[in-house]
């Protein structure tokens, strides 16, 4: 059966009630594309499915599965409307898995709460918690019940506390009823744990990948993880903590991807230690759409996926193609998003294929610098 894959970025807007912002919009407009490496020829992407639902499958023959980012009850109704042949799980359970009141509730039971932690109901609660001095000493982030992506955080330390941030404080508590106080951690390493829960009732783990973010917390990348690898340790520890975790997802009668953020930091005592419920996304995630790329790659070679940035849409293609003969180590380098050649964007997404000895970030940053070209002025 052929499959519509559906970009809805704003998935948890959707959840919310609220549009995506247009600086979402652009923001994700490169990423449409994240799909290719699961396609097969029959398939295609609908980017856009809120402004032309029907265009995609106007003249479509055949059924269609609908495979949506998440399903969110918007997203039910939408599928309805273009596919006769639609399953999806109960979009209730789905809103309750994403929640962020869901995962802390886990973290508390596996007792791996980071120290200072709590979920607030009220400003006065939220400023209280805020005047204390953070545990790690780095400051504190308040996230909504729902965001991704950097999207719903707010960083801030122990001095004065700018009004702008109390009415977003009060804006989510309106919202969601709750906000999450978190201190931050000194983060070694952040990997995102990928599941799928199947109609069995049973989980399949599909593999790890390493989760790259900006300084602001918004996706900037993935590395392909084997399990083994030295660079992130302790990975079977883990899938062991999270094992009753993913359990419980299963009991909800949820099935489809899963993703489980974990944060390895460091302990302050010379040591590191897992935080392993940092997000829980019943849904599809840019780790997992790049983690099916791992099929693909050659013997004695690792992968990243990463977001670039370009200033010429018409020679991006012919700057990636020829990134090996610049960037010592690397093999391969693919632009897979979005996928019309030219892009329309000026950011998308990049496959770096690469030999699994070398230092994959100096590889990265290389092939970044490369292709967003000498710098203007």
């Amino acid at each position: 059966m052929a499959r519509l894959f559906v970009s809805n970025f704003g998935f948890e807007d959707e959840i919310a009630g609220r549009d995506l912002s247009r600086t979402a919009a652009a923001a994700t407009r490169g990423l449409n594309g994240c799909w290719a490496a699961m396609l097969k020829p029959t398939d295609l992407i609908c980017a856009e499915p809120y402004t032309h639902p029907r265009s995609v499958v106007a003249n479509a023959t055949t059924a269609w599965a609908i495979v949506p980012w998440g399903w969110s009850r918007q997203k039910v109704r939408w599928a309805s409307s273009v596919s006769s042949v639609v399953n999806w799980p109960d979009p209730g359970v789905v809103e309750m898995l994403n929640r962020r009141r869901w995962g802390f509730a886990r973290e508390k039971e596996i007792g791996k709460i980071p120290r200072g932690s709590d979920v607030v109901e009220s400003v006065a609660a939220c400023i209280s918690l805020l005047s204390k001095p953070s545990p790690t000493g780095m400051g504190w982030v308040v996230k909504a019940d729902l965001g991704a992506s950097g999207r719903g955080h707010r960083r801030i330390d122990t001095c004065e506390i700018p009004d702008q941030f109390v009415a977003w404080v009060s804006s989510r508590l309106k919202q969601d009823g709750m906000v999450q106080v978190e201190p931050l951690l000194p983060a070694v390493r952040e990997v995102g744990v990928q599941y799928d829960v199947l109609t069995t009732g049973k989980v399949a783990l599909r593999g790890i990948t390493e989760l790259l973010t900006t300084k602001a917390g918004a996706y900037h990348g993935t590395r392909i993880v084997r399990r083994g690898d030295a660079t992130i340790g302790d990975l079977e520890d883990l899938l062991e903590m999270l094992q009753p975790v993913v359990d419980q997802v299963a009991e909800t009668g949820y099935t489809g991807p899963l993703g489980v953020d974990s944060m390895r930091y460091d302990s302050g005592d010379g040591g590191h230690g897992w935080r392993p419920v940092q997000d829980i996304n019943a849904r599809f995630t840019m780790g997992r759409c790049a983690l099916e790329w791992s099929g693909k790659l050659p013997a004695g070679t690792r992968g990243t996926v990463l977001v670039a940035r370009w200033s010429s849409g018409a020679s991006v293609d012919e700057c990636v193609a020829s990134l090996p003969e610049k960037v010592p180590g690397l093999r391969r380098a693919i632009r897979f998003s979005p996928s019309e050649s030219p892009p329309q964007t000026d950011v998308g997404l990049v496959l770096l294929v690469y030999d699994e000895t070398s230092d994959a970030p100096e590889i990265e940053a290389a092939s970044l610098r490369e292709i967003a070209g000498p710098p203007s002025g």
